[in-house]
């Protein structure tokens, strides 16, 4: 939405019901869609505005005079073209907005969004910003976190280098409220391989963003050095490639937000970072690590839609409980889609572990789980079924124990 249509909808108070709000409510969200048919509505812009104000607006494009009612589907044709008002063209419009038609303010857009929204009819994204204070910490009761993400060459975490590596450092209590962000950390790094095609055009980072660039390891071990948890919305991925560049991760608790939130629970049927930003009404600037981790704490300082819970006190209590991680090696070929149907995973043992389909489990349940494998997959009491117990410490860490 641009400034100067925005200010359109602002010419009179929401208290205000006539018609000419409404039309002017319509119009500048038939823009916003983009939908070509509803911008019919602009006609009752003129032809219901105020009489006083109705004969100044005669609109010119050009030295070529509109008739505010008559010929106001040129009028639409001019603005479809444009995509823009003729502020300084149109005398009363430039009267009432100021001839730029910038002078907008920010109370003004969220007035203009919350009506949208009351109307029944539209859902409005507000753009998520970076913030700094949350909640008020309490005393004696504050913990230190890492929110991480990072902008790669590749999706294998084996082999991909790291481009941009981006932290936010925030304080948060036991009971998962988050507190304030404390730090800030965003730094490039120049790959051994030129930075392929497709990851500048996702990414925005080229070979010259990132030529002599180096993010020293005494850096990120200072940053890092105090955090109870490193949290990333695919620590599967991030973990492995981190620990890679920079060993002080391996001794780090890590969290997953992407897979130890009950985002599904919670009604919510997509688990990307930014489908569950637009389910809470915001959006980000994508791909790029330190929009990512902004984005990310937003979330992890908002209640769950069903439960109501904090997202980040879901989060730690996942994180904290010890999970035992269950293989079903050797196991017949033709129960692959029993397996998989259950939650099982495949694993190649590229990591150095069992080349077999596995399942993480939570310790009370694991005598179950070992019963099912024996019964209806080996249909053998004794088979040796090896297993590992995990924890925060060497989760996500795509490395045999």
């Amino acid at each position: 939405m641009t400034k100067a249509m925005a200010k359109l909808v602002a010419v009179w108070p929401l208290s205000s019901r006539s018609q000419t709000r409404a039309s002017l409510l319509g119009w500048c969200a038939s823009w916003v869609l983009g939908e070509a048919a509803p911008y019919a509505a602009a006609t009752s812009i003129f032809s219901t505005a105020p009489p006083s104000k109705l004969e100044q607006a005669r609109p010119t494009c050009g030295q070529a005079s509109i008739s505010p009612a008559a010929h106001s589907d040129q009028a639409c044709q001019y603005i479809r073209e444009s995509r823009e008002i003729p502020f300084a063209k149109v005398p009363a419009l430039a009267g009432w907005f100021g001839s730029d038609g910038m002078s907008t303010t920010g109370d003004d857009y969220e007035e203009m969004a919350r009506a949208l929204e009351a109307s029944g009819h539209f859902r409005v994204l507000r753009k998520v910003q970076p913030k700094v204070s949350f909640h008020e910490p309490r005393e004696g009761n504050a913990f230190v976190g890492i929110i991480l993400d990072t902008e790669t060459t590749g999706l294998d975490p084996r082999a991909a280098e790291v481009i941009e590596l981006g932290m936010i450092k925030f304080e948060y209590g036991r009971d998962g409220t988050v507190y304030r962000t404390t730090g800030m950390f965003n730094q490039l790094r120049q790959p051994s391989t030129a930075i392929p095609e497709e990851v500048t055009r996702l990414t925005g980072i080229s070979d010259q963003d990132v030529e002599g660039r180096a993010i020293a390891t005494a850096d990120v071990e200072e940053f890092v050095s105090d955090a109870r948890i490193v949290i990333a919305h695919n620590a599967k991925f991030d973990r492995p490639i981190c620990e890679r560049h920079w060993p002080v991760f391996k001794d780090k608790n890590w969290a997953c937000s992407l897979e130890q939130i009950p985002w599904r629970d919670e009604q919510l049927d997509a688990q990307k970072l930014g489908y569950i930003l637009n389910q809470y009404g915001l959006y980000h600037t994508g791909h790029r690590a330190s929009d990512d981790c902004h984005a990310l704490l937003h979330l992890l300082a908002s209640p769950l839609k069903v439960s109501g819970k904090p997202a980040l006190a879901a989060l730690l209590d996942n994180a904290r409980r010890a999970t035992i991680r269950l293989w079903a090696k050797d196991a017949p070929y033709e129960a692959k889609d029993t397996l998989k149907a259950r939650g099982y995973r495949w694993s190649d043992g590229s990591d150095g572990s069992h080349r077999a389909w596995f399942i993480d489990v939570e310790e009370q349940i694991v005598t179950q789980e070992e019963i099912f494998l024996r019964q209806e997959i080996f249909a053998s009491p004794a088979v040796r079924l090896p297993s590992q117990r995990l924890t925060a410490k060497d989760r996500f860490a795509g490395r045999s124990a």
